[in-house]
């Protein structure tokens, strides 16, 4: 079985550890071929592992990272992880780009300037 595994423990994310990641169907480029994308919303630590088995079926896993984490729950509290946004595309790293952008645009963003240009102070 092969693994790889990328993560962050740094306390935020980065442009160095972005808690993203894709995998490519072989031969794909920025116009062509299959992606498939995995982004983690989220600002803090993450893990993110690959594991190709003896039967060439891929497992993909993204969240956060267990290393030091704890999150203590009272009787009838309850906790949300953050969520991951999976993309499919055919068009290549510029499909899956774009529509990773559209859906960010349009359903990610809220608020007053969603669609609208952003103040810069």
């Amino acid at each position: 079985m092969e693994s790889l595994t990328i993560e962050s423990s740094r306390g935020a994310s980065s442009p160095q550890h972005d808690p993203f990641f894709a995998l490519l169907r072989k031969g794909t480029d920025e116009d062509h071929g299959e992606a498939f994308g995995f982004s983690f919303v989220y600002s803090g630590n993450f893990s993110a592992q690959i594991e190709v088995d003896q039967f060439r079926t891929t497992r993909a896993s993204i969240g956060i990272n267990p290393f030091d984490f704890s999150w203590m729950l009272a009787p009838g509290e309850s906790f949300q992880t953050p969520e991951v946004v999976m993309v499919y595309a055919d068009q290549g790293l510029g499909g899956m780009s774009r529509t990773y952008h559209r859906l960010y645009r349009t359903r990610l963003c809220r608020g007053p300037f969603r669609d609208r240009e952003r103040p810069i102070f």
